[in-house]
């Protein structure tokens, strides 16, 4: 007889092409419906994203979208409608990358 867990198996994390895809998702959850974001809040998120590129060797022009976003969050309140349009410039880039790569 065997005992089976009722807890259902944990799903598989993402691959790692879908990394950065997921970092960007998340990012965009977390300033969704805000008018501002401060600083440190954009560059938190923004960090994110990078660290999750850095893990997939992600092309260099994505480095580039994401040092430009960066660039924008100079001031200590920072529209999210320009952050929010950062973050999906960097999303559909990855996404291009993944494409373009299989």
């Amino acid at each position: 007889m065997r005992i089976r867990s009722a807890r259902k198996p944990e799903a598989a994390p993402p691959p790692a092409d879908e990394a950065v895809v997921a970092a960007v998702d998340a990012a965009l959850g977390f300033i969704a419906g805000q008018q501002w974001v401060r600083r440190h809040t954009a560059v938190a998120v923004l960090e994110a994203v990078r660290d999750a590129a850095r893990k997939v060797d992600a092309p260099q022009r994505l480095y580039e979208s994401i040092d430009v976003a960066f660039d924008e969050c100079d001031q200590d309140r920072t529209l999210a409608a320009p952050l929010t349009d950062a973050l999906l410039d960097i999303r559909n880039s990855s996404r291009v990358a993944r494409k373009s790569s299989r």
